[in-house]
């Protein structure tokens, strides 16, 4: 599974937190804060850009 999909799973389960970390093999994603959660907005340490998931949209297909 990908980071994206675990991070799906935890979602799709109800999970409510401020902040979650997923350790991959070549980054490490978290959410900055709650807002930010509820945006759905990733910030990728390493590359410090902003990536943004909807995953709303991807879990109804």
């Amino acid at each position: 599974a990908t980071d994206v999909e675990t991070w799906r799973s935890y979602t799709a389960r109800g999970e409510s937190f401020s902040s979650f970390f997923v350790k991959s093999c070549f980054t490490e994603f978290f959410l900055v804060s709650t807002d930010w959660w509820r945006r759905n907005v990733w910030l990728l340490s390493e590359e410090k850009s902003l990536v943004i998931f909807d995953l709303r949209d991807t879990r109804t297909r």
